[in-house]
C-alpha cells in the first residue's frame, strides 16, 4: 500500500476526530448515509488518485468504531509531500451564508502537515490533544497486521485496503464547540519543493 494509503488513513481520522468533514463540491460518489466524497484533484497528470472509499458507520458516533476501506494508484515515484486538511462545519443557520471553519489547535483540525512520511511517528511521540498517540499506534499496528509497506519513497502501484478497525476516542474538550454535525473537508497534498498538486480527496461527515 505505501505511504499514500498511511496518508489516506491519517486524513479520515484526522476529520473524523474533528468532527466534520470536507471542503468543496462533492460529486455522486457515496458510501453509506450521510457519508460523500470525491477526487478533487485538478491535475491531469496528478500521481495520486483515489478511485474507492467508505467510512462506517454513518452517521459517525464519538467514541466509537470506525471502518474505513479505500482503493487508488500511485503512478510514479513519491518521496515526502505537505498534507494540508480543511475542515468547515455547516453553520445550521439559514441566514449564516458560510460555513464555520475548524481551527487547527496542537495538530488536530484544519491543519499543515509538512512532511508525510513522519506522520506516525509524530502522532504517536507528540500525542496531539492526547489522543493522536492511540490512532497513531491502532494505524501501525492495522498495517503491520496487513504485512503492508510504509516506507518512503513510496513506489508506483495500486491500493486496495480492505476493512480497517479502529476505535475512536471521545471528541477533545478543545473542540467540543466542534461537535455533532455535517462536516466537509478537503485534503491536499502538495510536493515540498515545488508545492505542485500531487492529489486531493474531498468528504462529508455527519457525526452524532
Amino acid at each position: 500500500m505505501g505511504r499514500f494509503g498511511v496518508v489516506l488513513m491519517l486524513s479520515c481520522l484526522a476529520v473524523a476526530v474533528t468532527a466534520k468533514s470536507v471542503e468543496g463540491p462533492v460529486r455522486n460518489r457515496r458510501s453509506g448515509e450521510g457519508f460523500a466524497w470525491s477526487d478533487c484533484g485538478h491535475d491531469p497528470n496528478r500521481p495520486l488518485r483515489v478511485t474507492s472509499l467508505s467510512m462506517t458507520p454513518s452517521p459517525l458516533t464519538m467514541p466509537g468504531e470506525l471502518h474505513v476501506s479505500f482503493g487508488g494508484e500511485v503512478t510514479r515515484e513519491l518521496g515526502a509531500s505537505l498534507m494540508m486538511i480543511n475542515i468547515q462545519r455547516e453553520s445550521g443557520f439559514s441566514w449564516l451564508m458560510r460555513n464555520v471553519t475548524v481551527p487547527c489547535i496542537r495538530n488536530i483540525g484544519s491543519c499543515t502537515y509538512p512532511d508525510t512520511c513522519n506522520l506516525i511517528d509524530r502522532m504517536i511521540d507528540e500525542d496531539w490533544l492526547y489522543i493522536s498517540r492511540n490512532v497513531g499506534q491502532q494505524i501501525r499496528q492495522n498495517l503491520v497486521d496487513k504485512g503492508l509497506n510504509t516506507a518512503c519513497p513510496l513506489q508506483p502501484q495500486q491500493i486496495n485496503i480492505q476493512d480497517m478497525a479502529f476505535q475512536l476516542p471521545a471528541i477533545p474538550r478543545a473542540l467540543s464547540l466542534f461537535a455533532g454535525g455535517t462536516y466537509h473537508a478537503t485534503v491536499r497534498f502538495l510536493g515540498q519543493a515545488n508545492q505542485k498538486e500531487l492529489g486531493c480527496i474531498a468528504m462529508r461527515i455527519i457525526v452524532d
